[in-house]
């Protein structure tokens, strides 16, 4: 199996092995990718979530640069000290320090303490603006409240 982001051949020159992989990246885990027509010279990212994929074009998948989510401290209670991002996308804020876990393959984020609360944000806050980077990276801190 071929490098998912170094790909330089044509779709239907791909073994069975890259080519389910590659579906899987771009139509199930919704990775950015990119394409190259025949006489082209440079890709173009794509701006669809998905595509046709035809024999003759190339397709590789491209990384972007990891940012982390803007969270909209000034909008959130000041008991909310930290917040992550599950896997699923979920992105929570917490009055004390999570736990990192797994439950059913999915990387989550716990409460340490039943005395604990969160909140979720991404659906509650307009400001809040989803990073790429990954979800066990996702923890930030709101300023001022670092762990000593």
């Amino acid at each position: 199996m071929q490098n998912l982001y170094e790909i330089d051949v044509p779709f239907g020159q791909l073994d069975r092995e890259t080519q389910t992989a590659l579906l899987v990246a771009i139509v199930l885990d919704k990775k950015k990718w990119q394409f190259r027509r025949p006489r082209e010279t440079e890709f173009t990212p794509s701006v669809f979530g998905s595509c046709n994929f035809t024999d003759q074009i190339i397709y590789r998948l491209f990384s972007e640069p990891e940012t982390m989510d803007t969270i909209p401290w000034d909008d959130i209670a000041p008991e909310f000290i930290c917040a992550a991002r599950d896997k699923d996308g979920k992105a929570l804020a917490f009055t004390e320090e999570p736990k990192l876990g797994d439950v059913l393959q999915s990387t989550v984020w716990f409460h340490k303490s039943r005395s604990s609360e969160c909140i979720r944000i991404d659906n509650a806050f307009a400001r809040y603006k989803r990073g790429t980077v990954a979800p066990e990276r996702s923890l930030q801190w709101r300023p001022g409240c670092e762990p000593k």
